[in-house]
């Protein structure tokens, strides 16, 4: 990026979000840090960041395939046997991680002290039968992903994913981007700022309509997508799939280390992590009633509803409007949360403009 995109970028941003929302943005091009600028906010203060928290998660598995103690090939029950029960023996670690397990929730339902251990709730889904023939269709695991990615993690190394995150990411960068934020910093924190809204109703679809009815009543029994409070407890155990906290500085600082765009060498190969960010799906997402909807492996992918970046690009939104994600064609790194939820949910539509500029100035 030169000189004339970035001071238009920071004029942008100054334009475009109220300094009382409280953003952040941080980009890296080429590996070097060229925006760093915040609204009414510490840019060292960390808040919420939703379903952000799964590109922390992916970026967690990606360096556990290069260690090669995971083969998104195998099928899940080599790792964690119990998963081979109710009609899933034959689900892989690829169709698991791109949404189509057809595990958005359990029939008896995820409470949220459920989502917030370490094991009860993946005992659950390793005994729920799919909600569709894995691999014939996707839906979005808003809450359950993170809890299938953590038992994954835990039967390979015997720690879930916060702790292999903290200890083999997190903590060797000192990135204020957590899954798990101990009690002793929660002072760092701020509770988001949000207003209560409903979900839309279902379409008339049998199959969508039962995934959606799962996936709102996750939402909704974790306090809603804009009412969700982030208590001490909550914090410390950094629910993996929306339970996440952390800055703009810190969510850019773990891409940056994990592509190694620039000089200095990646914390993943390139070889994993693009293997990570090709499209595995694309199309009608079953549990979110959303036509266009794209992922990776866990990374979401850019589309025409949500145009982050180029066809390469790959990261995630959250709920309240928060987005990281790296772009290999324009070899950037771009970090932005917002205190203030947004609505409708997903990526702070006020930031296209910064996105588009970005785009256009390679």
């Amino acid at each position: 990026m030169n000189v004339q995109t970035i001071n238009a970028v920071e004029d942008l941003f100054y334009k475009l979000i109220p300094v009382e929302d409280q953003a952040q943005l941080v980009i890296y091009s080429n590996g070097k840090k060229v925006v760093d600028i915040a609204g009414e906010i510490d840019q060292d203060s960390v808040t919420g960041i939703f379903s952000v928290s799964k590109a922390l998660c992916a970026i967690a598995l990606a360096k556990l395939v290069d260690e090669e103690k995971l083969n998104v090939n195998e099928k899940v029950c080599r790792y964690w046997p119990e998963f081979a029960s109710a009609g899933k023996d034959n689900i892989t670690v690829r169709q698991l991680l791109s949404h189509q397990a057809g595990l958005v929730e359990t029939e008896a339902g995820l409470t949220i002290e459920q989502l917030h251990t370490d094991h009860e709730a993946a005992a659950m889904l390793a005994n729920t039968a799919p909600l569709w023939e894995p691999g014939s269709a996707f839906g979005y695991h808003a809450t359950t992903i993170g809890i299938l990615i953590s038992e994954l993690i835990f039967r390979i190394t015997g720690m879930s994913v916060q702790i292999y995150y903290e200890r083999e990411i997190r903590s060797k960068l000192n990135a204020d981007a957590y899954l798990g934020l101990p009690l002793n910093i929660q002072n760092k924190f701020l509770q988001p700022l949000s207003a209560n809204r409903e979900l839309p109703p279902p379409a008339k679809n049998s199959l969508s309509e039962k995934a959606w009815g799962q996936f709102a009543t996750a939402m909704r029994r974790a306090g809603g997508i804009d009412t969700l409070i982030y208590t001490p407890e909550r914090l410390a155990f950094g629910g993996p799939a929306f339970g996440g906290v952390a800055s703009a500085r810190g969510l850019a600082a773990v891409f940056n280390w994990a592509t190694g765009f620039g000089e200095f060498s990646s914390g993943v190969s390139s070889k994993t992590i693009y293997e990570f960010a090709n499209t595995h799906v694309h199309g009608f997402d079953v549990a979110q009633l959303i036509p266009d909807r794209r992922h990776g492996l866990v990374f979401m992918k850019p589309t025409k509803s949500t145009p982050f970046g180029s066809a390469s690009a790959f990261g995630h939104d959250g709920a309240g409007g928060s987005i990281v994600f790296a772009d290999p064609e324009t070899r950037i790194v771009f970090a932005y949360v917002v205190r203030r939820l947004t609505f409708p949910g997903g990526v702070d539509q006020r930031i296209y403009p910064i996105l588009q500029l970005i785009q256009s100035a390679r």
